[in-house]
């Protein structure tokens, strides 16, 4: 028979935490699950470690590297759970991470809701210890979720929602989740939010989201095929180019800063071909006209991880 839960895991030369990231599979309190990790590439052992690890844990292989999207894809297509629950090889749950998402999600379903996520609290974690955490909002629209994503990765949902939506993008690096996000609630699904910090993200400079740049692009390419979609109120599309710009802005930032901290010079050229998206930026953003004077000093000194001190609204 298949499992309730297919748990989703990409995995790129993981072998440092993923299998603390499968123990913490493995010792969950909900107990029918089947995981999947897509070895996506891997350069090191990461697969041999899975391979022999626990007889409901299976590793499929991509071949070659093409990113976390893809590898989840791959995954899905070995999955045969009703619902799927999405991990990070660098990331943990706690051990009633199923058992009370799954609980919630038959509530709603219960009380009518056509529900599309299910998503928790989270607790953060740096290299020295707990940095807190974060939860999610109460309810979800639309127009408050392309402002901002508030639904971390470990998620559960439908196996048959999200093939039914495509899959996952494979050319928003870092931003795959949110994109299904933006999808599953474009279609009318429900979110339901759980306040309890079920999950736990591991901070480190390796990962993906460390790169200011990069994500700037992937959060780029989430807008752009939010509005190509053709979905959105008028409302909605004028906050995704609103944010479009806006990551546009900062990648153009973190460009500047790393050219700054390569050649020792200031990138006048860049900060001047930046000047008028900045400037419609700021119409839009009033918290940038008290931010800019420090943002400017930040960009000069070429300090790494500017993207997170920047304001969110």
């Amino acid at each position: 028979m298949s499992p309730r839960v297919s748990v989703i895991i990409p995995a790129y030369n993981a072998r440092e935490s993923i299998l603390e990231a499968l123990d913490s599979v493995i010792g969950q309190t909900f107990e029918d699950w089947e995981a999947i990790v897509a070895d996506d590439g891997s350069t090191d052992d990461t697969a041999e470690l899975i391979a022999a690890y626990h007889p409901r844990i299976r590793c499929v292989r991509g071949g070659r590297n093409r990113g976390i999207g893809a590898a989840r894809n791959l995954a899905l297509a070995n999955a045969s759970g009703e619902l799927v629950a999405l991990l990070d090889a660098d990331d943990l749950w706690r051990p009633q991470y199923l058992e009370r998402q799954i609980v919630h999600y038959e509530e709603a379903v219960a009380a009518g809701q056509d529900v599309g996520i299910v998503c928790c609290g989270v607790i953060l974690q740096g290299p020295e210890g707990p940095r807190g955490c974060t939860y999610p909002e109460t309810s979800f629209t639309l127009a408050a979720l392309l402002r901002h994503n508030r639904i971390f990765v470990s998620s559960l949902v439908p196996r048959k929602l999200i093939e039914q939506l495509g899959g996952f993008a494979t050319d928003c690096l870092g931003t795959e989740d949110y994109d299904m996000w933006l999808r599953i609630v474009e279609s009318g699904r429900a979110v339901v939010a759980v306040r309890e910090p079920l999950a736990v993200y591991r901070m480190g400079p390796g990962t993906v989201s460390t790169n200011a740049a990069g994500m700037a692009r992937a959060m780029q390419a989430t807008y752009r095929h939010a509005l190509e979609r053709g979905r959105l109120t008028a409302r909605e599309r004028a906050i995704a180019r609103s944010e479009l710009r806006w990551q546009r802005l900062i990648e153009l930032g973190a460009e500047a800063a790393r050219q700054r901290m390569q050649t020792g010079r200031l990138p006048v050229g860049g900060l001047l071909r930046a000047a008028p998206l900045g400037m419609l930026v700021a119409l839009g953003r009033p918290a940038l006209w008290v931010q800019a004077p420090r943002l400017f000093m930040v960009s000069l000194r070429g300090v790494r991880g500017a993207r997170a001190r920047l304001p969110a609204g």
